[in-house]
């Protein structure tokens, strides 16, 4: 079951893959909408849910134009589903959320202003919380630091500390990638 290409000329694909997430699934849609512009798309990738996952994600899909839903016959697993949603992503820029996460209100306003002609890559710092509905939310920053393709390198593979608790370097839903640095 794949619904797919119903927009093009976007900058951002968000890659989300879901595996019975129907505690999360909802707030996350909403939330990506209310944080976005017609410059974005979402495309889920059901991983083959055994909860409401796939009934929520088809009653999201008519209410948005940007808004793709891929739904697996077969469990594959989140690194597959995200490789999956690579071949759905229109958008010039690539970023990966996970299922129970959400952005922040301030987050894409940022970026959809940022001019990224000479940006691969971007790494930015998250939040941790214990209750989605419950916490004093921090406004996204915007605040960069532009440093060597080398300097990038060492970071990511672990020959450098970044020095912040809050910067997640290994995983990939604290990055933007520009898509034909990943493909």
């Amino acid at each position: 079951n794949q619904n797919g290409a119903r927009m093009s000329n976007v900058r951002f694909s968000v890659i989300m893959p879901v595996y019975n997430a129907e505690n999360f699934l909802s707030e996350t849609i909403r939330n990506s909408f209310f944080n976005s512009s017609s410059d974005f798309e979402l495309i889920c990738i059901n991983d083959s849910s055994t909860d409401n996952s796939l009934e929520i994600l088809e009653s999201y899909y008519n209410q948005f134009s940007n808004f793709k839903v891929i739904n697996l016959d077969k469990n594959t697993g989140v690194s597959n589903a995200r490789n999956l949603g690579l071949d759905y992503a229109s958008g010039e820029y690539i970023l990966y959320l996970d299922s129970d996460d959400f952005f922040e209100v301030s987050f894409f306003f940022f970026f959809f202003d940022l001019d990224f002609d000479d940006v691969d890559l971007l790494i930015f710092k998250h939040m941790n919380t214990s209750s989605r509905n419950g916490h004093d939310r921090a406004e996204f920053s915007g605040r960069s630091k532009m440093i060597t393709s080398e300097a990038c390198i060492d970071v990511l593979v672990g020959l450098h500390s970044s020095g912040d608790s809050n910067m997640r370097l290994s995983s990939v839903w604290v990055k933007i990638f520009r898509k034909d640095l990943i493909l």
